[in-house]
This record gives C-alpha cells, sequence and structure tokens, in this order.
C-alpha cells in the first residue's frame, strides 16, 4: 500500500475510534498522536498506528467476542492491501489489558455446543495465522498459542 493510501486509511481508523468513543474528532490532535508512535516520516510509523487504532477499535466495538474470532481477525475479512498488517495488530490487541481475554472468550464460544460447523470453518485462517504469530513469542502471545494447542 502506498504511503498516501495508508495515511488516509489510519486517518479514517483514528477518527471512528473517536467518535465511537464519543469524542469530538478534532483533526489537528490526529498527526500528534501518530507522533507519539514514531516519525512520521516512516511508513513503519503509519502502520504501527493503523494497527493500534484498529486493535483499540476491534475492543472498543466488541459485543460479541466470537466476532472478533469469525470476522475482525479473519484474514478474508480484511482488505488485500492491509492483510500484512493483521499479525500486528493481533499483536496489539493482545497487549490490552483486555485482550487475551477477550480472545479466549471468543474461542470458548466459537468452540461451544451451539456453534455450527460452518461457523467454526471461518475461524480456520484465524487459527493459522494466530498459531503461526504465537511461535516464539512471550506474554500474551504464549498464552494464545497455550489456547490454540488446547482447541
Amino acid at each position: 500500500m502506498k504511503m498516501q493510501n495508508l495515511k488516509k486509511r489510519v486517518y479514517e481508523t483514528w477518527k471512528n475510534l473517536s467518535v465511537f468513543n464519543g469524542a469530538v474528532v478534532q483533526a489537528e490532535n490526529f498527526k500528534a498522536e501518530v507522533r507519539q508512535i514514531g516519525d512520521l516520516r516512516y511508513k513503519r510509523t503509519w502502520e504501527a498506528a493503523y494497527c493500534q487504532f484498529s486493535a483499540r477499535n476491534m475492543m472498543d466495538s466488541c459485543l460479541d467476542a466470537f466476532t472478533l474470532i469469525t470476522i475482525r481477525f479473519n484474514p478474508s475479512w480484511w482488505e488485500p492491501e492491509l492483510r500484512y498488517l493483521l499479525p500486528r495488530c493481533l499483536d496489539e490487541f493482545l497487549a490490552l489489558p483486555e485482550g487475551i481475554d477477550a480472545i479466549k472468550q471468543g474461542l470458548e464460544q466459537l468452540l461451544g455446543d451451539y456453534t455450527t460447523t460452518q461457523e467454526k470453518e471461518s475461524a480456520h485462517e484465524f487459527f493459522e495465522m494466530a498459531r503461526q504469530q504465537s511461535r516464539g513469542f512471550g506474554g500474551d502471545a504464549a498464552q494464545l498459542a497455550q489456547l490454540l494447542q488446547a482447541n
């Protein structure tokens, strides 16, 4: 994804986060928040900002942990040009205080008795991405790896 398009996506994600949380969107604060993440000249800063804002959006708008697995962290749901950021968004989500608990709850719901085979199959890509992502990491990612091994 080109830098200009990425910047637009980061702004949209930041704006959505603000609106969802009932804040007045003040565009002049946008670059200041991204600047806290890193140097605005680098693509990696904008990618990190996208992942941080996306993870917070996912947590704040999560009405059902089940959808975290079947939709929000399902690679098929993501636009192809942003899909490469999904593992980093998962890392950011797991870094949130409630992140691992929300994923655990989603897995419990997904693997429960009331879930259809089709719903379980829709989560296959999440399982594969999460297994790959959790290899070699400590902390919350290690907890995720244990959850995945158990399932």
